[in-house]
């Protein structure tokens, strides 16, 4: 059995201590007829105030077998005048997961539009936005936030 791992951390640059930086694990690993691999990511750009961009995924493949996740992230603090950017802002996020094991395939996608949280008012839940997720028989699941532990969940356009 061999293998291989690539690990580098970058920083985006050097010259500005609040670029953000780039993480990637790839490890190879072979013996005889089997071979694997399993590739680790994360990109993370800070904005100001408190804002954030992340790109997350990683990948698990052996032979013909595969399970990947991907993950684009986005959280802007809301202009509250506080000194805390987290306690209050909105998140919008996109991603898949997928996976073919033994023939067999599924993908879920994934949204997220507009999810605002604000701790001062809700600490349970998001106040306002939608979250979709759909599967790759085109199953549908849209759970809408319209404030403090008010939700409503739809399946396939029924509500649940």
């Amino acid at each position: 059995m061999r293998g291989n791992c690539v690990t580098p951390i970058r920083d985006k640059n050097d010259g500005d201590p609040r670029s953000g930086y780039t993480v990637v694990i790839n490890l190879s690993v072979s013996g005889g007829a089997s071979q694997g691999r399993l590739v680790l990511g994360v990109d993370f750009t800070p904005g100001s105030g408190g804002a954030y961009q992340v790109r997350y995924g990683f990948l698990i493949e052996e032979g013909r077998d595969k399970i990947a996740f991907g993950l684009n992230l986005s959280y802007t603090p809301s202009l509250d005048g506080n000194s805390n950017p987290y306690d209050a802002g909105v998140t919008n996020f996109n991603g898949r997961f997928a996976y073919r094991v033994s023939g067999e395939n599924f993908v879920l996608d994934m949204n997220g539009e507009n999810l605002q949280h604000n701790r001062a008012s809700c600490m349970s839940s998001f106040i306002a936005g939608k979250a979709t997720f759909q599967d790759s028989a085109s199953n549908r699941l849209v759970i809408q936030y319209n404030g403090c532990n008010s939700y409503t969940v739809t399946y396939n356009g029924n509500p649940i």
